[in-house]
């Protein structure tokens, strides 16, 4: 019995393995299909979705599930010790600030649907295994 239970775990991982395997596969042959010729730019705004890219499923719900993580993290690192030196005007502020932060920090998860120009002209590239050199315009 013992070596029945063992057998079909290691069926499994021998399973899952395969699975990975044959999505890779696929993945790598779709990367060279699809790979853009050298000096490639898509024209500017256009809405692109991540899954029209050669991605695992994974790394797809990632992007559009978020994790909120890094949000919290951040959230926190900007603590009450912050402004603890500070005079009581700007603690009232500044804690309004802080508190607002941390709530929309705890709160918001980041989903990504489409991506920027930058995105859509660079990470085809970057899939075909090519250096790449990028601008684009930030803060907006």
């Amino acid at each position: 019995m013992v070596k029945r239970g063992s057998g079909s775990g290691g069926q499994q991982n021998q399973n899952a393995t395969s699975i990975e395997r044959s999505t890779i596969t696929a993945l790598q042959k779709r990367i060279t299909n699809e790979c853009p010729s050298r000096g490639y730019a898509p024209p500017l705004n256009q809405k692109v979705s991540f899954r029209s890219l050669p991605i695992s499923e994974a790394t797809l719900r990632g992007l559009e599930e978020g994790d909120g993580k890094s949000q919290q993290q951040g959230g926190k690192r900007g603590g009450r010790g912050a402004n603890s030196s500070n005079n009581s005007s700007n603690n009232s502020q500044q804690n309004g600030r802080n508190n607002k932060k941390k709530s929309n920090n705890l709160s918001i998860k980041k989903q990504f649907w489409t991506m920027t120009d930058i995105q859509n002209a660079c990470i085809p590239h970057a899939l075909c295994g090519r250096d790449i050199l990028g601008a684009a315009r930030t803060g907006r």
